[in-house]
Parts: C-alpha cells; sequence; structure tokens
C-alpha cells in the first residue's frame, strides 16, 4: 500500500492505494488559472508581441508552455492559461493591457478547480476505467475535456499512459479522488467501468 501525498484543498483527506507504487495521486499546488476567449490569430499575434508574452496552443486539445505559464486548447477560441499565483495580478494587467481594443474574454478562475496529478503503472487503466476517453488519442503536449466519473475535467497529458494532470471543479475534488482510489482497488481482467 502506498500512501497518496494530498496537499492543498484536500488538506487531511489522505488514504491508500493497492499495488504499491502503481499510482500516484497528488494535488498539484495551487496555480493561476485565467479563461481566455477570442479570435485565435488575433489573440496569438498580440500576446507574442506583449510583456509579459503568454504562449497560446495553436489548437484545441493542445497545449503550450513558456516562461513559467502553460495554455491548455479548450476550444478554436478559448484557452485555460495556467501560471505561478503570485504572477496572477500581473497576468492579469498584462493581458488586458496587451489586448486593449481586441474583442475577448479575460476572466480569473483559479478558485474554479484543483489539480491533480496522477501517474505510476497502472494509471492509464486506471483513468480508462472512468472515462470514455480513448487515452491513446492523448499524447504529450496534449489535453482534452472529457467526463471522469461523471465529474467534467481537463486531462492534460505529460507522458502517455504514465503521467496526467486533471483539472476538475473544487466541489469534485474529494469526490474524484475517492472514486480514482476505488478504481485503483479493481485490477487486472475484472476492471469494470466505474460511474
Amino acid at each position: 500500500m502506498a500512501e497518496i501525498k494530498l496537499i492543498g484543498a484536500l488538506d487531511g483527506m489522505g488514504t491508500n492505494v493497492p499495488d504499491g507504487d502503481g499510482l500516484r495521486i497528488q494535488i498539484a499546488p495551487q496555480q493561476a488559472q485565467i479563461n481566455l476567449r477570442g479570435n485565435a490569430i488575433e489573440l496569438a499575434a498580440r500576446l507574442s508581441q506583449g510583456a509579459p508574452s503568454f504562449p497560446l496552443a495553436d489548437a484545441p486539445n493542445r497545449s503550450a508552455s513558456e516562461d513559467g505559464w502553460t495554455s491548455l486548447g479548450l476550444g478554436p477560441d478559448e484557452w485555460l492559461l495556467v501560471g505561478p499565483f503570485e504572477r496572477l495580478h500581473d497576468a492579469l494587467a498584462g493581458l488586458q493591457q496587451g489586448l486593449a481594443g481586441v474583442h475577448v474574454s479575460i476572466v480569473d478562475v483559479s478558485s474554479n478547480r484543483v489539480a491533480l496529478d496522477i501517474g505510476g503503472r497502472d494509471v492509464g487503466d486506471t483513468i480508462s476505467a472512468l472515462s470514455p476517453f480513448d487515452l491513446s488519442g492523448l499524447g504529450a503536449g496534449t489535453c482534452v475535456q472529457t467526463l471522469m466519473a461523471k465529474a467534467q475535467v481537463i486531462l492534460q497529458c505529460f507522458e502517455p499512459m504514465a503521467s496526467y494532470r486533471i483539472y476538475v471543479r473544487s466541489s469534485f475534488a474529494s469526490y474524484l479522488r475517492d472514486v480514482i482510489v476505488d478504481a485503483a482497488a479493481v485490477s487486472g481482467p475484472t476492471r469494470r467501468h466505474l460511474p
């Protein structure tokens, strides 16, 4: 039994996962999260010239990183910008200044989601037991909006079938953590899809 290390929004909610180091779950440190919507071509041109500059994923379901910030392409005109929480106010000010005069939506959604880092030998089987999404379509530098155990999530891939970050609404975080632990307990050929 490996101890799951939980910090941040789920402090004190530790539990054990079977199968030794087969699955690791950790709450990612709190990050700034900014929802950005607008015309992709116009925004990319303006943000690449700005200070601070922000990377924009070049297509839905892709991610891009630069200078501590990552953008997750949620749609053709929508991104989630994720970066250091201590730089949130400067980032918002920089975006508002750099995109002045552009038809755009910039919203601080930092308190909306908790990020769970999940990895290990059994991570692919565990996520597959909880989500209808085919993980074989995800490679490093990709992301997808999907459901896990009926909870809306953004799944970011760091290393296929080995390491992921799951963004889940704060009110569903402990529920999803518990369901992941339950799914990890169901092993081998008897693994079943959980609600």
